[in-house]
């Protein structure tokens, strides 16, 4: 079997940190090198009671995730490593029809792939006395990262081990910037917004680290701090007049871990709505070519 290590840098992540490296080492990972980033929560604590685990303190304040990648990716062949998992601190990989992941690797042809994933989201459904977001997350965005690029997160990168290969920012792509296939054996849920106390501290992060997707959420809680839960209630959390007005926009489905029958069912929607993804935007193409020919 190959020897399989995960990558991620974590900062502020003290909610799930702990989740993610458990259930990431229970499928089969020799081990994951992890960069807290300046934390004040905890994060490094709970990080290095995990075995496997090796935590490096990272007191750089600037988000060089390529270069930070490139550090991990050496540390990892330095251990033996044969293949790379560019893993967020609040994803959870899991694989479709094998055991483990390192299982999969040892099946897969390809050299570098991409892993299609769903967003999680916050509704007004969450039990909210529960700490465990995994648990607590219930619903999820319907159309996956390969199907609307909006609504998932985009799809990650897993690479063979080769000297001068590193993930880049974003962990989207390798460094050679070769279009890698997509591997529906793994599959990603992303958990990005979890509560208003963890994503009040994610949007403060953008004083420091000028992130776009995060502007307006740090401009709101910088003009008004006391009212930021109100705000992210009214944005971040789903209500039942949104799903009333977007029926099929999300969809009841908790991450079951460990259940590999419902992975399998899991992989063939994902491959299913990409498929009808596909046939819509040729439909599309074929559509505005006839438009340009009636013009002319």
């Amino acid at each position: 079997m190959p020897s399989v290590w995960g990558i991620t840098v974590a900062k502020d992540e003290a909610d799930i940190i702990g989740l993610m490296l458990r259930h990431h080492m229970g499928l089969g990972l020799a081990g994951i090198i992890l960069f807290d980033n300046l934390s004040c929560d905890g994060t490094g604590e709970i990080a290095k009671t995990i075995p496997g685990v090796v935590v490096v303190e990272d007191n750089d304040g600037f988000h060089n995730q390529g270069r930070k990648n490139c550090a991990m990716t050496k540390m990892a062949m330095d251990r033996g490593a044969d293949w790379i998992l560019a893993i967020d601190a609040d994803e959870f990989w899991y694989p479709a029809t094998f055991a483990t992941i390192p299982q999969m690797l040892a099946a897969s042809s390809f050299d570098t792939f991409r892993v299609p994933g769903h967003n999680q989201v916050c509704t007004v459904f969450d039990d909210l006395d529960d700490p465990n977001p995994v648990r607590r997350m219930r619903w999820r965005c319907r159309a996956d990262s390969v199907a609307n690029k909006k609504t998932g997160p985009p799809p990650r990168i897993a690479y063979r081990c080769k000297p001068g290969r590193f993930a880049m920012h974003a962990n989207e792509q390798t460094n050679d910037r070769k279009r890698s296939p997509i591997q529906w054996e793994l599959l990603v849920r992303h958990y990005p917004v979890r509560s208003v106390e963890q994503f009040s501290r994610k949007a403060a992060t953008a004083a420091v680290r000028p992130s776009a997707h995060l502007k307006k959420w740090y401009s709101q809680l910088r003009r008004n701090p006391d009212g930021f839960a109100r705000f992210f209630w009214k944005k971040c959390v789903i209500n039942t007049a949104k799903m009333r007005k977007h029926p099929r926009r999300w969809v009841e489905d908790p991450l079951r871990l460990g259940q590999r029958k419902w992975a399998r069912r899991a992989m063939a929607k994902a491959r299913r709505a990409a498929r009808r993804s596909r046939i819509h935007t040729r439909r599309r193409a074929k559509a505005r070519e006839l438009r340009r020919k009636r013009l002319k």
